[in-house]
Parts: structure tokens; sequence; C-alpha cells
């Protein structure tokens, strides 16, 4: 396929799909009966390239799979054809916080590029080793792309569940 097609014209969604091993759940769109999972993106004066890639992508493929180049107001997107991506349904998606694997997140907070875990001062006392709760929120949020309600909804399970607790163990996750 080598047309540049707007938003209008495809159907946005959410799907699982299996990526390097991992199922996650990742932004798509339905065109024409088939799914696509979201791909590079490109400048606005790039539009050749992103056709470009687009063709050769299709053309590797033997013409089996496709690529969408997708105009925005940024620029373009190219979204691959998958075809064992999964669509989740809306009442799914809604209640994404409860699917997550909290052993598995917890140690992706630990790592290198997790939450910043440090002694921090409030007031007269030190308490050594913590997150600020705001901190995990804008976390979440980067790295799991939930939305701010989600975010403070994933961190109220991680103390429900005993993960995580307030340093005087007096509040909710806020």
């Amino acid at each position: 396929m080598s047309a540049v097609l707007t938003s209008k014209k495809v159907k946005h969604c959410l799907v699982r799909h299996k990526v390097a091993g991992e199922e996650k759940i990742s932004r798509a769109v339905f065109y024409e009966g088939k799914t696509f999972v979201k791909g590079e993106t490109y400048a606005s004066d790039e539009g050749r390239e992103a056709l470009q890639h687009s063709r050769d992508f299709f053309l590797a493929n033997k013409g089996e799979k496709e690529c969408l180049v997708l105009e925005c107001k940024k620029g373009f997107t190219l979204w691959y054809q998958d075809d064992f991506a999964q669509i989740v349904k809306k009442s799914k998606t809604k209640d994404l916080v409860s699917q997550i694997d909290l052993k598995k997140l917890v140690t992706k907070m630990r790592d290198i590029d997790g939450i910043p875990i440090q002694d921090r001062r409030h007031k007269l006392t030190v308490y050594p080793r913590c997150f600020v709760g705001s901190e995990a929120v804008k976390w979440f949020r980067k790295k799991l792309k939930l939305s701010k309600k989600q975010a403070v909804k994933l961190g109220q399970r991680l103390i429900d569940e005993n993960w995580i607790h307030h340093v005087l163990d007096e509040h909710n996750f806020r």
C-alpha cells in the first residue's frame, strides 16, 4: 500500500499481542478488516521517507503484509499489519490496571531506568530509600501509557497487595 491515510479512515483501538515473546497491550488501528500496530513516526517533512519505508516493508514481505502510513498533526506514523493481534474490548481496557503483573512491574520499578529511590527529607525527618507517589504516577504514565487515574489506581493496588507502603503507613496512594 502506498497511499497516505488520515485518522478518519481508520478505527483506533487497543490490541493484545506479543513483542519479543512478551505479551503487551498496544495502540493499533483497524483498516479494511486488518489490524495494524504502531511503528515508527516521521516528521511532517519526511512524508516521502515514510512512504518509501512502507513500500519497502510491503515488498520485503512479498505483498503478504501491509504497512499503513497515517498522517497526523505532527507528521506521519507507520502502522504494521499484525495478524495475531487481538483487539481488546473496551470493558477490558478500563480495567487494564488489574491485568498488570505486579511482580514484573516492581522489578521494572527497581531497574536502573525505574522510579528514583533515594533518601528523602520531610520537615526534619529523613526517610531512607523511598520514592514520592507523584514520581511513581509520572513513571507509570510514561512507561505503561496509563491515564493519571489508572496510574493512581495502580499505585493503590501496589499498596493493597503489600508491594509498597507509605513511609508512615498513614495514607492511601495519591
